[in-house]
């Protein structure tokens, strides 16, 4: 509120009221332009779940779990009318996803995210075709006419994992990064222990062509994180959301993937916000945390000036570049 509306708190309603026309006033202004560019130093925006074209401000990367998740015959026509193709056997299914993701990617698409951690264990193992086949026809089959039918996450998991590996070579096909969330989630009672970032070894280990973006940085789960980007090169960890979930945990965070990760492999940034006022607050504490790891380690002798500054560039600008194959122009310093 300092910062774009001069208000330090709200002491009363006509703070309110006067906080209220204030914001009224920039959003018919616009408030990208300010907020991300001029006072944020923001170049460009990788917007998670968004599938519109990208703009001067985003550029998308699709939620596609979706795609994995059919439990009735409707998922699958709902393929077919995307691509205009019949998709009613698992292998015309799979070619059809493989068009829709082109297409994304083509439209500026710089990854595809699964969320599937909010429902299930990261762990997906490489189900032969004939057993995903069974479970998809059954889908068919039963969810057709009056027959009442379901199907529960047990029954449909083979196939699931069989299309997150096809989904994951799709992607690779395409050299764009495969984003899971990992690690904390947004809603109270989750189960955390599926979201841990080790489930995902067998997966990342089978596709090594292919870039991972572990999302969140594994939080609270950061040394399995750090220990996944050191042993697998084409694991990135994302530090999305981890400053406000918990500062301080977020703070030894950032020594240890210093320690343990090698450098450009760490983005250090990234709000999770729809109102894009926060994102300023968000990348204040960001920019705390990061001065304050790396004073720490400066100070037990860890690391240099210079590898601090380093660490502070590619933190919040070269990691990010390279890991979205973004074509920005490298920082002159």
């Amino acid at each position: 509120m300092k910062k774009f509306y001069d208000l330090d708190a709200l002491s009363s309603l006509d703070d309110a009221r006067l906080l209220t026309d204030r914001i009224k006033a920039a959003n018919k202004k616009g408030l990208y332009d300010t907020v991300l560019r001029e006072t944020c130093n923001i170049v460009t925006s990788l917007n998670f779940g968004d599938t519109a074209a990208p703009s001067e401000h985003f550029l998308p990367v699709p939620f596609v779990s979706k795609y994995t998740e059919i439990t009735t015959p409707e998922g699958i026509f709902d393929v077919e009318r995307r691509t205009g193709k019949s998709a009613t056997s698992l292998d015309r299914f799979v070619s059809a996803l493989g068009e829709i993701l082109e297409s994304e990617k083509s439209r500026g698409a710089r990854g595809f995210k699964f969320s599937l951690a909010y429902k299930r264990p990261l762990h997906f193992e490489n189900v032969p075709q004939s057993q995903a086949a069974r479970v998809f026809d059954r889908i068919m089959d039963e969810g057709r006419g009056w027959r009442e039918s379901g199907i529960g996450y047990e029954e449909l998991r083979p196939l699931q994992d069989y299309l997150v590996h096809r989904m994951v070579e799709i992607a690779g096909d395409l050299d764009a990064m495969v984003v899971f969330h990992t690690g904390m989630q947004a809603s109270n009672y989750m189960n955390l222990d599926d979201t841990r970032p080790h489930r995902l070894w067998n997966l990342i280990n089978r596709h090594r062509r292919v870039r991972f973006n572990l999302l969140h940085a594994g939080f609270p789960w950061y040394d399995e994180a750090a220990i996944m980007a050191k042993h697998f090169p084409n694991v990135y960890l994302d530090m999305a959301w981890t400053h406000i979930m918990s500062p301080r945990i977020a703070t030894r965070a950032l020594k240890v993937f210093v320690d343990m990760v090698p450098l450009g492999k760490v983005m250090g940034f990234g709000a999770d916000y729809c109102v894009v006022e926060n994102v300023y607050g968000h990348l204040v504490l960001a920019r705390r945390n990061i001065a304050r790891a790396l004073a720490a380690l400066i100070d037990q002798a860890a690391i240099t000036d210079e590898q601090a500054r380093q660490w502070a560039r590619s933190l919040m600008h070269d990691a990010a570049i390279e890991a979205y194959r973004l074509d920005i122009t490298p920082l002159e310093v």
